[in-house]
């Protein structure tokens, strides 16, 4: 099994301007875990759920404190070095960078141009395609 067979092609993704009010919001509205952020069309860094999941308790803060850092860049917080693979490459690949990087998910970049994001493989992807009768 490929990447490509198994990899999410309609993706959400967020400028690094995107602030992480903006970010959360994002990712409760599309029900998703993972948000590559672009620059210029360029995958420039990933935030998940669990990287937003201390600004989830500035929600039950006062407002004057929450709003100000709700207000920073999604950019602060990402991280910039994003595991890749291609979409030819075999579906173990992908598994094998999760479990070595305890990541959740891996860019798909093109294979001419490794700054364009193709897709991207969620630890979801890979239990879906795995899954017996699947």
């Amino acid at each position: 099994m490929r990447i490509r067979d198994v990899m999410t092609e309609a993706l959400v993704v967020v400028p690094a301007s995107t602030t992480l009010g903006e970010a959360l919001r994002t990712l409760d509205d599309h029900d998703i875990r993972h948000l590559p952020v672009v620059s210029r069309d360029e995958l420039v860094g990933i935030v998940s759920d669990r990287d937003l999941r201390p600004f989830y308790a500035l929600l039950q803060g006062p407002v004057d404190r929450w709003a100000q850092e709700l207000a920073r860049p999604v950019s602060q917080v990402m991280r910039g070095h994003v595991m890749s693979v291609l979409p030819d490459d075999p579906l173990t690949a992908a598994i094998d960078l999760m479990l070595e990087f305890k990541i959740g998910a891996v860019a798909v970049v093109d294979p001419a141009d490794r700054g364009q994001l193709m897709g991207i493989v969620s630890y979801v992807d890979v239990l879906r395609a795995l899954r017996p009768g699947a």
